[in-house]
């Protein structure tokens, strides 16, 4: 490689360095004044959040929204849960639908790490793969907004935000690694648990899946998607 080509290649990685950081910025400072508000982002502790993904897979936050309390003070903890029976864990959660499936997820996820981890929620993200019907965003959301651990939290909505921002850099197939490596990157240590809360709330607000509200947008001007005058209002 010339001289000249290994200082372009580092004028583009500093150019993408900065580019990022100041998507992290820009979203942060958005977040002050937008976060949405939900009992589950209230003192959130492993159990807490673990239970409210589950009861946010299907459905919407505000379907969430009118249950979740009761459903957390009836179901405190993951004995409660682990030892009640799937028809009535399943008439609580009726009104969000899934509700059996739901039902019988939560107990199967309750007995196991009470079998597998003393009845604590790891802190790890191999361990939390380990348990049955947990992934990648779920894992995320218990260590960042649970544990307190810097993690990415990339489900299908967060995934159109980073696609879209960053859609220039992106392979037109088989992207998600490339996804998964950005949300790696950006992701604070120390705002994380606002910075993927705002990457949520953006996704569910602004940059929505049909027509994003871009002239709104925080990131509009640091975006491959606004740039190139794609569909928007």
């Amino acid at each position: 490689m010339t001289t000249r080509a290994r200082q372009e290649k580092r004028d583009q990685n500093h150019t993408a360095i900065a580019r990022r950081e100041d998507f992290r910025n820009l979203l942060l400072i958005w977040a002050q004044s937008n976060l949405r508000i939900f009992p589950w982002r209230i003192n959130p502790t492993p159990y807490t959040i673990l239970v409210a993904e589950v009861l946010l897979r299907r459905t919407t936050a505000a379907a969430v929204l009118r249950i979740y309390p009761s459903f957390t003070e009836k179901y405190p903890s993951l004995n409660k849960i682990a030892n009640a029976r799937v028809s009535d864990l399943a008439s609580m959660l009726s009104s969000i639908g899934y509700h059996r499936q739901r039902a019988q997820i939560l107990r199967n996820m309750a007995r196991f790490i009470i079998e597998r981890f003393n009845g604590k929620v790891p802190c790890s993200r191999d361990a939390l793969l380990e348990i049955p019907h947990v992934g990648s965003y779920t894992a995320g959301a218990v260590l960042s907004l649970g544990c307190n651990q810097p993690s990415a939290m990339v489900d299908t909505n967060v995934e159109r935000i980073y696609t879209r921002v960053f859609m220039s850099g992106l392979p037109r197939k088989g992207n998600r690694r490339f996804i998964d490596a950005i949300a790696d990157m950006c992701v604070p240590k120390r705002s994380h648990k606002v910075y993927n809360l705002a990457l949520l709330d953006l996704a569910a607000l602004v940059c929505t899946y049909k027509t994003p509200k871009c002239p709104i947008c925080p990131v509009s001007e640091l975006c491959d998607y606004f740039s190139l005058g794609l569909p928007s209002r």
